[in-house]
């Protein structure tokens, strides 16, 4: 698209580019020298004479920190606006939860994001619940996130009791819990049930797909 404008526009352009954004990105930078590493393993295979100590993959550029320290944490403004959605302030229906209404439907895809965001977990680990992990009957109701045959944990560690935040109460949720129990349902938030025919689905998948 750019390719009838003249050099002198690059140029100019490049000129007001900050220093620490000139050259190639860290993943363009170390998919060249993969990329390199491979031709090198093929000439050694074919019984190329190669340099031993020729091992471009000690170039590659680390990361200095956790792709997920990378993104911003939500604000308050941007959980205000995220749950003045129609799923939370009232929508037309189940087929219609886009558009704004009077229908409230306390399914999983109302209650996990408010879980996630009074709690802190993981998407999987809230999503894939089991029923029987909701403990109402205790003095402080919490739920259990053990590994279960819906999804594993991070690691060990991660396996915790987190205690229910009284808003979640106040909106509910224990009520929510006893009508899954009642149903006879295995899965605390059963229309969140990835479909297991599809590659990759996980618990938790089908949650943005009402937002599309």
């Amino acid at each position: 698209r750019d390719k009838h404008l003249p050099i002198s526009f690059f140029v100019k352009a490049a000129e007001s580019i900050p220093a620490d954004q000139v050259g190639l990105a860290r993943g363009t930078v170390n998919r060249n020298l993969d990329n390199l590493s491979r031709v090198i393993e093929l000439a050694r295979a074919r019984g190329h004479k190669v340099a031993a100590d020729l091992d471009p993959g000690a170039l590659r550029i680390k990361r200095k920190k956790r792709a997920r320290s990378d993104r911003p944490p939500f604000t308050f403004e941007d959980l205000q606006r995220l749950f003045a959605h129609p799923i939370w302030s009232g929508c037309k229906g189940i087929a219609r939860r886009n558009l704004p209404g009077t229908t409230v439907i306390k399914d999983g895809l109302y209650w996990v994001p408010l879980v996630l965001a009074r709690t802190g977990a993981r998407l999987e680990e809230i999503a894939g619940l089991r029923t029987v992990e909701a403990v109402t009957d205790h003095p402080i109701p919490h739920l259990q996130v053990r590994p279960n045959e819906n999804r594993r944990l991070k690691n060990d560690q991660s396996a915790r009791d987190v205690p229910l935040h009284p808003d979640l109460i106040a909106l509910g949720f224990l009520d929510y819990v006893k009508v899954m129990r009642r149903k006879g349902e295995a899965n605390l938030f059963p229309d969140l049930t990835p479909n297991r025919q599809v590659v990759g689905a996980t618990f938790g998948g089908k949650l943005d797909f009402p937002f599309r």
